[in-house]
């Protein structure tokens, strides 16, 4: 069995829709047309930020165009494994490129976390709503720092042994560590470098972009967040 030092993700796609809970999509979705219901938007377009496997954008292919990217080559394979009508697409926060605006954005799963510095988030943001047309809607989420906590993972299957570690040591930095070993295959070990925000700091971020603030949720609840909030979502719109 050989042992690889991966990228992000190229380990873990291999098993991640094994790993992570399908119902918190189920949550996203009901929160998502929740909010373009309260604002009377009717997008016909969508780009889903850091798609992975597109378990996000595909419940949205029916009915829109959708857009997906990934920086994770490997995760966009699994993505178009399902077939569906989402164009995947590889890019990172900071030089994605779509092939025309689209009404509606997305970037979930406090993926935002990814990003390191506070003048790229406000680069990622322009990036985003240069490409929305007018009055278009961006929802993200981030992770506020308080919620990273110190914590493993043991997950054993049939085809694959998972371990996830999280190293709170560095706050507001984060180091998670993933070791993804294939019962009959390679064993991936990945690290992932992840920033927390408080919700001031968001705020400024915000405020130092081209966008609008709207709304800002509770995970999912359409409640105001709270200093205990383990998950907090963001409603911009471009103006």
């Amino acid at each position: 069995m050989r042992m690889k030092l991966a990228d992000p993700y190229e380990g873990f796609s291999n098993v991640f829709e094994r790993v992570v809970s399908v119902e918190k999509y189920d949550r996203w979705e009901v929160l998502i047309r929740s909010v373009w219901k309260k604002n009377s938007f009717f997008p016909c377009s969508l780009v889903d930020l850091a798609c992975g496997t597109g378990l996000n954008g595909v419940r949205f292919s029916k009915e829109l165009e959708v857009f997906g990217v990934d920086s994770s080559a490997s995760m966009l394979e699994r993505a178009k494994e399902k077939g569906s009508s989402v164009e995947f697409l590889k890019g990172n926060f900071l030089n994605f490129i779509l092939p025309k605006n689209v009404d509606a954005a997305l970037c979930l799963d406090f993926s935002t976390n990814y990003i390191l510095r506070t003048d790229e988030f406000v680069e990622f943001l322009n990036r985003v709503e240069s490409c929305l047309n007018e009055g278009g809607l961006f929802i993200l989420d981030f992770k506020p720092t308080q919620a990273f906590k110190k914590k493993e993972r043991h997950l054993e299957e049939k085809e694959f042994v998972f371990d996830w570690k999280c190293n709170v040591e560095h706050a507001p930095f984060v180091i998670i560590d993933i070791e993804v070993k294939m019962k009959e295959g390679e064993t991936f070990k990945e690290r992932h470098i992840e920033r927390g925000y408080s919700w001031d700091e968001m705020k400024k971020i915000i405020e130092g972009s081209n966008f609008y603030l709207k709304e800002v949720y509770d995970n999912c609840t359409l409640k105001e967040p709270a200093e205990s909030s383990e998950l907090i979502q963001v409603v911009l719109q471009k103006v």
